[in-house]
């Protein structure tokens, strides 16, 4: 397992992508 793939800005990024389409996904539904 290559480590280098959890440092800070690869793991904020990751998060960030994760919650906006959480909250896309949120908005359709709601909408």
């Amino acid at each position: 397992m290559n480590l280098s793939i959890f440092n800070t800005t690869n793991l904020f990024d990751a998060a960030t992508n994760l919650f906006q389409q959480f909250n896309i996904k949120l908005n359709s539904n709601t909408a």
